[in-house]
């Protein structure tokens, strides 16, 4: 006998307390929450216990309980448990308050023949005879033609808003087509669609298979438009004409090309023309389809991910919790939602544990099986129609990490015209012809377009926003040609050579993954290439905030390297200081520069003049710019002085003779300690050492020798000036600091050095501002004006994405000027923004004085 969980609204009580005894005269047990719960019990330890019991349940519909929040939980379960769902209508109901989910779901209508409904509800209850066919079938005239898998709709949809919106307004434009590899969800976001869409007034809902035909699905269409088997096809399109009609034809992948594939794809054609929607869910788009829309479904974001998890494990019965699980399960089933069904059907046999493993070795014969159905059939239809060559392709694809473009691809399946880079015998030889490739490459445009046109028939790769990418789950189940990691590395680190080079950071942090694999591919077979590629990304992490990232990866590089060659342990430690040295920057900083000094000693250890003199000199450069940021945190005058020692070193070997820019280099970077050595004891002569020592890097560090060098010094010099303007002669030398800040801009343009650019900007306005504290009243706005621009312009290149803590710097700044200018208003925007970012880049101490200047001023 079925035992009954009775859903309503409390307001319902007295009707639904009649409902319940007429049931249980009838000998239906029948649970109701007012009635079944006493006093002193838990009420939601109550009703959970009751719905995991029941075999089924029954929803009193009315007003007053459609859609519900108390409700909803309790009908979700019955559903998710796969348990029979009965409605009874009890008054009528407006069209936009029914329960979307219950489209599908007949019901009986108490509200005009009480006794007549409840007589039919009984008897379908009881398994005597089902509901009256000719009744309503659905609660608001939506009327379905076919049958939806129950295991389409038992579980709520999770994560899938946007693709559920996308897909019902590409609906509206033409046949759409939901594509992608086995068990990404193409159906249930097609079932989705018919439950939620609130154009339909019906649908129909044809399932695919090797033998099934058009005719078939022209059936269901006679029957749903109440036409009879012999009306023409005419007739069914004119029927059709007249109604808002959703037509899914699902599986569509079963169906091969051929006539019975021209068939569906002329009926598709001819519904679209009458006026319904087609939605055609499979792995291969149909040919011949006119004017048609793709959507191609993503695996699910991570907490879409969890959650489904979660209700799985409820749909499916599972007696433990998953919710501490989740995102472990999610993240070792790819975030696939097969794979995912597929690993929490498993738990009904195995400890999760267990489960997780083999999901995450991808080892066992269950997830293996689960592959070939999901994945590696797919592939094999692909080879039979378009070679063996496909599979090769995707395989060498299949190293790409987080997408692809169209040259690297090219590259990859090494469709380049010229020798190859991976053909070079030496690591330096390999990547000066991949530098040489990327300048002047010629790719066999034809053969690649055919290898990435198969991909994306067969829907392994995926086009969107100028970039290709492949579902992870098809790399794991596929593999990966390890053939191809050689040139996949080559291309990376030539790209984050030219990216360095152009100062591009922004633009090659879409490439972040793909650095990564390049790396951790080169570490576990030669270390060599992973100190170079870690090389080339350094500005790049620091750039990106990632420190931890590039500390880590150096750690990692320098334990490879211990039975190395002296000079790349030596590279690697130097490389590892100044790893430290920017890590300093954002955490521990006394530690993080304790550290990059050790490591920097370390470096010195085979770095010596007689082993290596320019390798030597330039460890001792860095090892005084440790030194000098160590005179921040602690000793300054002591650590400035050992800063100073350790340039004066590197300048016996660094000399104009042999080395003219390192000499220039580093003469600024002893300018740069005089000047801070200058705040703490003789101010004056130390500013005219280190305006000395600025003077003589520019001697070598000219605009035709080293256009950018010589902007980055005459920025460093009105840096001096400006200094130099608190002690002697304010107005003169703050005047000499515009011009060394104007004559750098001539050459850190916004095209050449746009973060340089900005930088300088954002130091001219500092320049101006201080200008207009020692000038007229005239002159003070002018000058106000003039720093208020220098920072607009910085802001246009100092932006959250490209260098988001020297954006608060200068938001800052901005924001100091506007105050003096007596925009307050202004000001304060422009704290809180400053503030905002200070925050995100963990600098507390900024952040919090911001919120200080911020609260006094509103004060």
């Amino acid at each position: 006998m079925t035992h009954l969980f009775v859903s309503h609204a409390t307001t319902d009580d007295l009707v639904v307390s009649t409902r319940h005894d007429r049931l249980e005269a009838a000998g239906i047990p029948a649970w109701v929450d007012h009635e079944d719960i006493l006093p002193g019990m838990d009420w939601e330890t109550e009703i959970q216990t009751a719905l995991t019991a029941c075999n089924a349940g029954l929803y009193i519909l009315s007003p007053r309980s459609a859609n519900r929040n108390e409700i909803r939980p309790e009908l979700r379960t019955i559903l998710a448990l796969d348990k029979r769902l009965y409605v009874a209508l009890i008054e009528p109901v407006p069209r936009e308050q029914f329960p979307y989910r219950l489209r599908t779901i007949q019901y009986a209508d108490l509200s005009k023949d009480f006794e007549a409904g409840l007589s039919a509800l009984i008897a379908a209850i009881k398994g005597e005879r089902p509901l009256d066919p000719a009744a309503p079938t659905t609660l608001t005239e939506f009327h379905l033609t076919g049958s939806i898998d129950p295991r389409l709709t038992r579980i709520e949809m999770s994560g899938r808003d946007a693709d559920l919106a996308r897909v019902t307004g590409l609906l509206s434009q033409g046949v759409t087509s939901v594509l992608g590899v086995g068990g990404l969800g193409k159906s249930r976001l097609a079932a989705e669609v018919v439950l939620k869409d609130e154009w339909a007034d019906g649908a129909v809902w044809h399932v695919c298979s090797e033998f099934s035909t058009a005719e078939e699905a022209l059936a269901l269409l006679r029957e749903h438009c109440a036409l009879p088997v012999t009306a023409s096809r005419r007739d069914v399109l004119v029927a059709v004409h007249g109604r808002k009609l959703i037509v899914v034809l699902d599986n569509a992948e079963s169906v091969e090309p051929g006539t019975r594939q021209a068939d569906y794809v002329k009926l598709a054609n001819d519904l679209h023309q009458a006026g319904a929607r087609v939605l055609i869910t499979g792995r291969v788009e149909w040919a011949g389809i006119v004017m048609g829309r793709e959507f191609h479904p993503q695996t699910l974001e991570r907490d879409a991910a969890r959650e489904v998890v979660v209700n799985m494990g409820k749909a499916f019965g599972i007696e433990i919790d998953l919710t501490p699980h989740a995102e472990r399960l999610a993240t070792a089933a790819k975030q696939h939602p097969r794979l995912i069904e597929f690993a929490v059907g498993k738990l009904k046999r195995f400890p999760v544990e267990k489960v997780i493993r083999e999901l995450e070795a991808f080892k066992s014969a269950d997830v293996q099986a689960a592959l070939d159905g999901m994945i590696r059939q797919t592939v094999r239809q692909m080879v039979e129609q378009h070679g063996a060559e496909s599979e090769t392709a995707l395989k060498r694809l299949n190293t790409c990490r987080g997408g692809f473009t169209y040259f690297a691809a090219g590259v990859i399946l090494g469709l380049v015209e010229g020798a190859q880079p991976s053909d070079q015998p030496t690591l330096s030889q390999r990547l000066g012809a991949m530098l040489d490739l990327l300048a002047n490459a010629t790719l066999d445009e034809d053969t690649l377009d055919e290898r990435l046109n198969a991909l994306q028939t067969w829907q392994f790769v995926t086009f969107r926003e100028g970039r290709y990418s492949i579902n992870p789950l098809v790399v794991a189940a596929v593999g990966e040609d390890e053939s191809a990691r050689q040139p996949h590395y080559d291309y990376y680190f030539a790209l984050a050579r030219g990216h360095r080079e152009r100062q591009d950071y922004a633009g090659l942090d879409v490439e972040s993954d793909n650095l990564t694999a390049a790396f951790e591919w080169a570490l576990n077979k030669d270390a060599e290439s992973a100190l170079w590629l870690a090389n080339e990304c350094d500005n790049f992490l620091v750039n990106r905030g990632r420190f931890r990232q590039y500390i880590y990866g150096m750690l990692r590089v320098t334990a490879a390297l211990v039975n190395h060659p002296d000079e790349l342990r030596a590279n690697a430690q130097n490389s590892l200081g100044i790893a430290y040295l920017n890590l300093a920057g954002v955490e521990d900083r006394a530690g993080n520069l304790r550290r990059a000094i050790a490591a920097y000693e370390d470096a010195l250890k085979y770095r010596t003049p007689a082993a290596a003199q320019y390798d030597y000199a330039m460890t001792q450069n860095n090892l005084g710019t440790a030194y000098a940021n160590l005179a921040g945190v602690e000793d300054r005058a002591g650590n400035l002085r050992r800063a100073i020692a350790a340039f004066e070193e590197a300048l016996k070997y660094r000399t104009p003779a042999t080395a003219p820019l390192d000499y220039a280099a580093t003469q600024n970077n002893l300018a740069v300690a005089y000047r801070n050595l200058s705040e703490i004891e003789d101010r004056a002569g130390n500013l005219h050492r280190a305006i000395a020592a600025y003077e003589e890097a520019l001697n070598y560090r000219t605009p035709a020798a080293a256009p950018l060098a010589y902007a980055m010094t005459q920025n460093n010099l009105g840096a001096a000036y400006r200094n130099l303007a608190a002690v002697e002669d304010r107005a003169e030398n703050l005047r000499r600091a515009i011009a060394a800040y104007e004559a750098a801009l001539q050459f850190y343009t916004s095209d050449a050095a746009p973060l340089a650019y900005a930088t300088t900007q954002n130091n001219l306005g500092l320049v101006y501002a201080d200008l207009a504290q020692v000038e007229d009243a005239e002159d003070r706005a002018e000058n106000l004006y003039r720093a208020t621009s220098a920072y607009d312009e910085a802001l246009k290149y100092r932006t959250p994405t490209s260098a988001p803590l020297d954006y608060a710097r200068t938001q800052g700044n901005l924001g100091n000027a506007l105050e003096d200018s007596g925009d307050l208003a202004g000001a304060l925007a422009c704290w809180r923004e400053a503030e905002i970012y200070y925050r995100r880049m963990d600098m507390i101490a900024d952040a919090d004085m911001l919120r200080d200047a911020i609260a006094d001023a509103e004060a």
